[in-house]
């Protein structure tokens, strides 16, 4: 199993001309990998989750309200790292306790560490999708589902989404079930793994970094 770097992000002093932050990405070698990170959970990333609330009055009753649900069904929203975007006050770090973003690494880099073999897939789903997308991903790092979106209206709310990761799972829960007393299907899943592997081999043949990271806050 890959170890998935995570950089943790540090503030630097405000710059004279505006007085902005910039955020330096400080890189260990000791994280765990995005896998790890779930202990089994599934989990909704968004690529822009400010789209799906309002930061009015009511805010603090819904943060109450989605903390609670998100925490009792074992579901983990995080976000896509983005330059111009502070995962410190976002819903999704309220929500989860956790400030870390996904962040898809220079592939021109080198790595010399072991691979997920999921994790290029992974990779290549979300490069593929929409600019702005909510993507539903379970404990293997599989896509499930994935909601492209080009405008702002109408939009599901988070907990819409949290209630059809739940089914998902649940079908998938009992698809794994028929699966594991079933040999044939179960043969039919070695050999979709033994592809998997050698999709991995030929994308990390070089070693290049074509990982997931998730950035601290």
């Amino acid at each position: 199993m890959a170890t998935l770097l995570l950089a943790s992000r540090t503030r630097s002093a405000a710059t004279q001309s505006g007085g902005s932050h910039s955020v330096d990405l400080q890189q260990s070698l000791t994280s765990p990998s995005l896998r790890a990170w779930l202990r089994g959970d599934w989990a909704i990333l968004f690529s822009h989750p400010d789209d799906f609330v309002r930061y009015d009055l009511e805010m603090d009753r819904w943060l109450v309200v989605a903390k609670r649900a998100f925490a009792e069904r074992g579901i983990r929203p995080i976000a896509l790292a983005a330059p111009t975007s502070d995962p410190e006050w976002s819903w999704i770090t309220q929500v989860s306790g956790d400030g870390r973003t996904v962040l898809l690494e220079d592939a021109s880099q080198q790595y010399f560490g072991p691979v997920d073999l999921q994790t290029p897939v992974l990779r290549e789903e979300i490069e593929n999708a929409e600019r702005r997308f909510v993507m539903i991903i379970d404990a293997e790092l599989r896509r499930q589902r994935i909601f492209n979106y080009g405008t702002l209206s109408n939009l599901p709310s988070p907990l819409e989404f949290l209630g059809w990761t739940e089914a998902l799972r649940a079908k998938q829960h009992h698809r794994d079930l028929v699966a594991s007393s079933n040999p044939q299907i179960r043969e039919r899943k070695r050999g979709s793994s033994r592809e998997l592997a050698g999709r991995g081999a030929g994308a990390n043949g070089n070693r290049s970094a074509s990982r997931l990271e998730m950035t601290l806050s």
